[in-house]
C-alpha cells in the first residue's frame, strides 16, 4: 500500500470450512479424501470452528470480521452459492464480537 498498490482478500470462507457449517460436513460435501490438503484444513477448521462456538460467536462472524479489521487488506471479496449468502454475510458482518474474544484469538491461535 505504500506504493500505491492494494491487497485482496480472496475465498475468505476458503471453500466453505470457515463458514457457518461444520467444517467435516463441509469436507465430506466436497468428497476431500484424507490425504488431501483440504481434508487437514478442515481439521484446523473444525477447531477453530468449536472454538468460537464456546466463545458465542458464529465462526463466519468471527472470520469475515477477522479479514476486515486487517488493515494490510484493502478490500475483502465475497463469493456465494446462493442469494440467502448475501444477507447472512452482511449479519455477520456487524453480529456483536466481545473484544476479550480477539484478545482470545490472538492468544489461543496465534492470529
Amino acid at each position: 500500500m505504500a506504493r500505491g498498490a492494494g491487497v485482496f482478500n480472496a475465498m475468505v470462507t476458503l471453500l466453505g470450512l470457515l463458514s457457518d457449517r461444520d467444517p467435516f460436513g463441509v469436507a465430506e460435501e466436497h468428497g476431500w479424501p484424507e490425504s488431501d490438503r483440504r481434508f487437514e484444513e478442515s481439521q484446523c477448521a473444525h477447531r477453530l470452528w468449536d472454538w468460537a462456538d464456546d466463545q458465542g460467536v458464529s465462526l463466519l462472524a468471527l472470520n469475515l470480521q477477522y479479514c476486515l479489521r486487517e488493515r494490510r487488506v484493502t478490500s475483502t471479496l465475497l463469493g456465494f452459492s446462493r442469494s440467502a449468502r448475501v444477507e447472512q454475510n452482511v449479519a455477520a458482518c456487524f453480529e456483536p464480537i466481545p473484544e476479550r474474544v480477539w484478545t482470545d484469538l490472538r492468544k489461543d491461535f496465534g492470529l
